[in-house]
């Protein structure tokens, strides 16, 4: 039995150092974007991931979910924060009143362990690195979409 205990050992030190690099994104589906309002760029890093298919329930089109702080970064002298975001309804009717020029909206969403939930949308323009920009709705998140701060964003891999 010794001998099976470190060959085990061995066998799971091998497998660790082998598969440590597996499930992490490598940069190649990381896209770089700008979010353009009302005179405002805002550099944005989505990761494309074919897992979000949320959608404009009015036109069908793609939606880019990002973080809070994104909406944030977008709107600072608001002094957002997170908590805000827990009632996008709420924040809506206040964003509207303070920023009457933005077309502000509820997108509907559902998720594994959620029934069914609203996120703060709004329209916007969104450039790609290469320059093409196509208006599109982005919803933002009270949570982080990235565990490490690589990214502040998820497309479901269409873009502007």
């Amino acid at each position: 039995t010794p001998a099976l205990l470190l060959l085990a050992g061995v066998l799971y030190a091998l497998a660790a150092v082998v598969l440590s690099g597996c499930g992490t994104h490598t940069g190649g589906d990381i896209i770089d974007l700008t979010l353009l309002l009302e005179g405002r760029e805002l550099p944005v890093r989505a990761l494309r991931d074919t897992g979000n298919t949320l959608r404009d329930p009015v036109s069908g089109q793609p939606v880019l979910v990002a973080d809070w702080q994104t909406l944030s970064r977008l709107f600072p002298e608001a002094g957002l924060t997170h908590k805000q975001l827990d009632d996008p309804a709420g924040l809506m009717a206040h964003l509207s009143a303070q920023y009457p020029r933005c077309r502000f909206r509820l997108i509907p969403y559902r998720a594994v362990g959620v029934d069914s939930g609203l996120l703060l949308g709004l329209r916007c323009g969104i450039r790609q690195k290469k320059g093409r920009t196509a208006d599109g709705l982005v919803a933002f998140s009270p949570t982080a979409v990235s565990a490490d701060g690589r990214f502040d964003a998820l497309t479901g891999g269409q873009t502007a």
